[in-house]
């Protein structure tokens, strides 16, 4: 097509000097080149504060679960299902994590009516990035209590193993030999 056009505009006019063309689509393009650029900076840095969030959740999580150790102790011993016990703290983490999705939703919706004039190629409420992000975070959040007890279960396990064989030798060092008597 850029060949045809350059043919009808030197038959045209053959003192006319004509070095390039572009479409419409590349002028828009280069005119919108450092916008790309800084929003891509902006998702580099979105991105870590998101990471930042999630390890700051896990840590705010963490820290709940290990000062309710106590009681969970106690309701354990008392004879509380372990399953009810989990179940207690999953719906105090799921509480807590509703309760930030609903504010962080909230606030997301009121600034996209802000920036919206300087978004480019997305909506200022785009669905994908309004369900992604709560979803990951409410992710982490429901992983972030079992953590600690998946790493505590394998110290556990550690223990066990290294008492266990530690009692095995312990057995085999202090036996009393075996004398064989001869029979004569």
């Amino acid at each position: 097509m850029i060949g045809e056009l350059r043919r009808v505009i030197r038959d045209a006019n053959p003192h006319l000097a004509i070095e390039e063309f572009s479409t419409m689509q590349d002028a828009v393009e280069d005119s919108i080149g450092a916008q790309r650029l800084a929003a891509g900076v902006i998702a580099v840095f979105g991105g870590l504060a998101l990471l930042i969030t999630v390890v700051g959740l896990y840590g705010l999580l963490s820290y709940l679960v290990e000062q309710r150790k106590q009681e969970i102790g106690k309701r354990m011993a008392l004879g509380a299902d372990r399953g009810a016990v989990v179940g207690l703290v999953m719906r105090q983490t799921l509480v807590l994590m509703a309760t930030g999705v609903a504010i962080g939703l909230g606030l997301a919706l009121w600034t996209s009516r802000l920036l919206g004039g300087f978004l480019y190629g997305v909506t200022a409420s785009d669905p994908w990035t309004m369900v992604l992000a709560p979803f990951g975070l409410v992710i982490c959040g429901l992983l972030a209590p079992a953590i600690p007890r998946f790493i505590r279960s394998k110290d556990r396990a550690q223990m066990q193993r290294r008492n266990h064989v530690h009692h095995k030798t312990r057995q085999m060092t202090f036996r009393k030999p075996i004398v064989q008597r001869r029979r004569d």
